[in-house]
């Protein structure tokens, strides 16, 4: 049986039960996930080498330049340096971060390994930065006008800059811009402007989960280089999403993609992960994936993958079972529950609270998601239902999920 993800997140059997987990502050969460509390990287040397048999697999990051391989690495989940390092070792050249991510420790950890083991000028690091206005992760409820949005939204990457130890980071995107008025927001527009003509981010990118809403505005915008998408196997149905993949990629955007696991990388309903990912990156038009993974067996799975993308026949037998693809319960955040809701609650944000805590056990990424949803549209709205009518047309079983959250937050 798969280990079940990061220790420090799963830990439940003296200290902390689950619903304390969840429900505590941020700050208890923080001080146990603190990649610092361990001491020095000195296990890296002694960690055993995974040999690969084919090379990695390499693309070019679109009009960028970068040559990265296929498989990069998605650091929201682990706390581990160790295991930032051993990447490297076995191939790993893209680091993945985030402001959000684990209150700011993710991108601590990527610096310190980084700067430890001189490797700034060998791979790519790339965080992002929320929109300053909202709820949580450091932002404020507004409103803001656009001189104060360009300023907050430059402090919070310069508070990036200085976790990482970096003056500079090779891909900066604008995170979970899933409007159009969001994609084209002056003030973001400018703080991003500023930050590249000062050479604090080589390129800029933006990530979404509404591709197919937003893609004209991204391209029409001409300052993005590079776009983060959620793509995997429970979405091969989705037409007119694998087409607007297609067209970013052939308008010069480096496609990178994220959920490639079905959000569900414990693997109770995912037992093959080498053939998710193949799925994706069998898509010539993603350059590379960034797979969160928090041990070293998630790793080398990974990076087996990213050496042959041909399917075995358990792989192939895998992908083509329609009810393992229902069984993934993958929300596509297409929104549209939204108009079956009678209390207007913000569902696909529900979702992604559900997704954090139960298919990645990261209860802080689920506690600030949760956070960060008005209260008029919260989970508030589902506590007065007795029950939920909201439907979901991929047969995510929205009820099972939305009781899930009752029974832990409510």
């Amino acid at each position: 049986m798969r280990e079940p993800g990061n220790k420090y997140m799963r830990e439940s059997g003296n200290k902390y039960s689950r619903r304390e987990f969840v429900a505590g502050s941020i700050a208890g969460f923080t001080a146990m996930t603190n990649p610092f509390s361990r001491k020095g990287l000195s296990r890296i040397d002694s960690l055993p080498m995974f040999r690969r048999e084919k090379e990695i697999i390499y693309r070019t990051l679109g009009r960028t330049g970068i040559s990265v391989p296929v498989v990069s690495m998605g650091v929201m989940n682990s706390d581990n340096p160790e295991l930032i390092k051993s990447s490297y070792d076995e191939g790993i050249r893209l680091y993945d971060t985030a402001k959000a991510y684990l209150d700011g420790n993710s991108e601590r950890m990527i610096g310190q390994v980084v700067n430890e083991f001189g490797l700034r000028k060998k791979v790519t690091v790339q965080t992002k930065i929320l929109h300053p206005v909202g709820k949580g992760f450091d932002r404020v409820e507004g409103p803001l006008d656009e001189a104060q949005v360009t300023e907050m939204f430059i402090d919070h990457f310069n508070s990036s800059l200085s976790r990482l130890n970096m003056d500079h980071v090779d891909i900066l995107y604008y995170h979970a811009a899933d409007a159009i008025y969001q994609v084209n927001d002056p003030g973001v527009r400018k703080a991003l402007d500023r930050i590249k003509h000062e050479g604090k981010a080589r390129f800029i990118g933006i990530s979404t989960h509404q591709l197919t809403d937003v893609l004209d505005s991204v391209i029409d915008a001409g300052i993005f280089d590079v776009i983060m998408v959620i793509i995997n196997f429970t979405m091969d149905d989705d037409k007119e999403h694998l087409e607007a993949i297609e067209k970013a990629a052939a308008a010069g955007l480096g496609v990178v993609a994220m959920k490639t696991q079905g959000g569900n990388r414990l693997a109770n309903g995912i037992p093959n992960h080498t053939a998710a990912l193949k799925w994706v990156l069998n898509n010539e038009s993603i350059a590379t994936a960034i797979p969160g993974y928090t041990n070293f067996d998630q790793m080398r799975e990974n990076i087996s993958a990213a050496c042959d993308l041909k399917y075995t026949d358990d792989e192939r037998e895998f992908l083509e079972d329609n009810n393992v693809k229902i069984g993934m319960q993958f929300c596509r955040q297409c929104r549209r529950c939204e108009s079956t809701c009678p209390k207007n609650a913000d569902i696909p944000g529900l979702m992604r609270t559900h997704m954090y805590a139960d298919g990645y056990a990261n209860f802080y990424q689920a506690r600030c998601t949760l956070d960060s949803i008005s209260f008029e549209r919260g989970l508030s709205k589902c506590v007065t239902c007795d029950e939920c009518i909201a439907y979901c047309i991929n047969s995510i079983n929205i009820s099972k999920k939305v009781e899930d959250l009752k029974l832990i937050y409510a």
